[in-house]
C-alpha cells in the first residue's frame, strides 16, 4: 500500500488527507477486500498520531468501504454482487434524470467541456491510466450535472 501525506500542499486536515489516500487505495485495489488495516501501522507509515488515522477510518466505515470490528480489527469491506446491482440501479436512475435535464439546457461552452473530458478519458484509457481515466470520468459526470443545473458541489477536477 502506498499512502502519501500531502496535507501541507493541499491545506486539508491530516484526517481528510489520510481518508482520501485510503479511499484511493481501496478503489484502485491497492488494498484488497478483506485486507487488514492497522491504525498504528498507518500512523507510523505516515508519521502522524493515531487520532487523524482513527478519524479517517471512521469516515471510511461510514462510507462502508471498511469495517471496524471491535476487538477483531479493521478490514477493507467486501462488496456483495447484490449491493453492486442495487447501487448500479440507483446510479443509472439518477444519471438518466440528470442527462435528460442537461439535454434541455446545455450551452455550447458546456458541450465543449464535456467533449474535452471525453477525449481526456479516451487518452487515459489508451495509456492504461486507470487513475487518470477515473478522475476524468468523475469530472465528466460532475460537468453533466453542473450543466443540468443540479446542485452537486465539490468538483473532482477544476472545470
Amino acid at each position: 500500500m502506498t499512502l502519501e501525506m500531502q496535507v501541507a500542499e493541499s491545506g486539508e486536515s491530516a484526517a481528510a488527507s489520510i481518508e482520501k489516500d485510503l479511499r484511493r487505495a481501496i478503489i484502485e485495489l491497492e488494498l484488497l477486500p478483506g485486507s487488514r488495516l492497522s491504525e498504528q501501522d498507518i500512523a507510523t507509515r505516515l508519521g502522524v498520531s493515531r487520532q487523524p488515522v482513527r478519524e479517517a477510518l471512521i469516515r471510511l466505515a461510514n462510507s462502508r468501504l471498511i469495517e471496524i470490528r471491535p476487538h477483531r480489527g479493521t478490514v477493507v469491506a467486501r462488496i456483495s454482487a447484490k449491493e453492486m446491482t442495487e447501487a448500479l440501479f440507483v446510479r443509472q436512475a439518477v444519471e438518466l434524470a440528470v442527462v435528460a435535464k442537461a439535454a434541455q439546457s446545455f450551452d455550447a461552452r458546456q458541450r465543449k467541456r464535456i467533449a474535452s473530458l471525453l477525449i481526456k478519458q479516451e487518452e487515459a484509457a489508451g495509456r492504461l491510466d486507470h487513475a487518470g481515466f477515473r478522475e476524468h470520468d468523475e469530472a465528466f459526470h460532475f460537468a453533466v450535472a453542473q450543466g443540468a443545473g443540479v446542485g452537486i458541489t465539490g468538483s473532482p477536477l477544476p472545470i
